[in-house]
């Protein structure tokens, strides 16, 4: 099975949508092994600040959007 660009990009897309869900209500504490907070671990993963991205995702417009739509509309793909 062979994968396109476009389809790699959509994963790394929802990684990275799915790390920032999972890490909002701890992301002030620290990580068990880096001693860095969550949101600090998010940004050096991903290279972008959490709370511009938090900004970007709450102004997501609920018109039944899928992620992938939205990824594509913000050129996220």
């Amino acid at each position: 099975m062979t994968y396109d660009k476009r389809q790699e990009k959509l994963w790394a897309a929802e990684i990275k949508y799915y790390a920032a869900r999972a890490i909002y209500n701890k992301r002030d504490q620290r990580t068990k092994i880096r001693k860095v907070t969550w949101q600090e671990w998010w940004e050096s993963r991903f290279g972008e600040s959490y709370t511009l991205y938090i900004d970007k995702m709450k102004a997501r417009p609920g018109s039944g959007l899928s992620l992938h739509e939205f990824f594509a509309e913000v050129g996220e793909l």
